[in-house]
């Protein structure tokens, strides 16, 4: 697997194998066109790009701290992509228009407050999610769902 650290804003292209692409502290465009990924967009507010339909699970590592990270190309669904959560204990899942919203929660579904904590990651593109989804594309956070 070939790993790279980008220290400042970039984009990275990788065609057809499989790739680490590690953001680091800058504000970050990550692409991959095709194989299989993981992500790590560390501390900047990171733009991601799975690659469209390319028929791999991408998988994508989110941690207390990291910025806000703008994902592109997610595939959802049992075989598709899988996106990480580490330190974070509940986040709340919110449908936007076309986007998925992914934001710190208090473990409360439904109430006032749902939805408005903060911002992870948004999904573009990317709806539907349920919770039979948890563990097929969202591990490592108690998601609830509006």
């Amino acid at each position: 697997m070939k790993s790279l650290l980008c220290k400042l804003s970039v984009s990275l292209l990788f065609p057809n194998r499989s790739n680490s692409l590690n953001g680091g502290s800058g504000n970050d465009t990550l692409i991959n066109t095709f194989g299989q990924s993981l992500f790590v967009g560390g501390t900047g507010d990171d733009l991601l790009r799975l690659g469209n339909e390319d028929g791999v699970t991408d998988s994508i590592n989110y941690g207390t701290g990291d910025g806000i990270d703008t994902i592109y190309e997610f595939v959802r669904g049992i075989g598709g992509d899988l996106l990480s959560f580490s330190q974070i204990a509940n986040i709340d899942v919110i449908t936007v228009g076309t986007t998925t919203r992914l934001t710190i929660g208090d473990g409360t579904a439904g109430n006032s407050n749902f939805g408005n904590g903060q911002l992870l990651v948004m999904l573009v593109d990317t709806t539907g999610f349920i919770a039979a989804d948890v563990g097929s594309n969202l591990v490592g956070s108690n998601f609830l769902f509006s």
